[in-house]
């Protein structure tokens, strides 16, 4: 979680209990910078989305 605030990139940052998910609030392109992927605009269904379009990459400093 110090991680993601450290790159001052994001903030309200969430783990959930089982570590599984993380969420946080950033811009997209700190998306891109911090997890060397891109994004895109999606419609499916009626409805607008936004998804990478590569694998991300998630930074060592998030494995502890």
């Amino acid at each position: 979680m110090r991680a993601l605030y450290s790159t001052g990139l994001f903030s309200d940052v969430r783990i959930d209990p089982g570590r599984l998910l993380v969420s946080a609030t950033g811009s997209a392109a700190a998306i891109r910078r911090a997890f060397d992927t891109e994004l895109a605009r999606f419609r499916r269904n009626g409805r607008e989305g936004v998804a990478n379009t590569r694998d991300v990459r998630v930074p060592a400093a998030l494995s502890d």
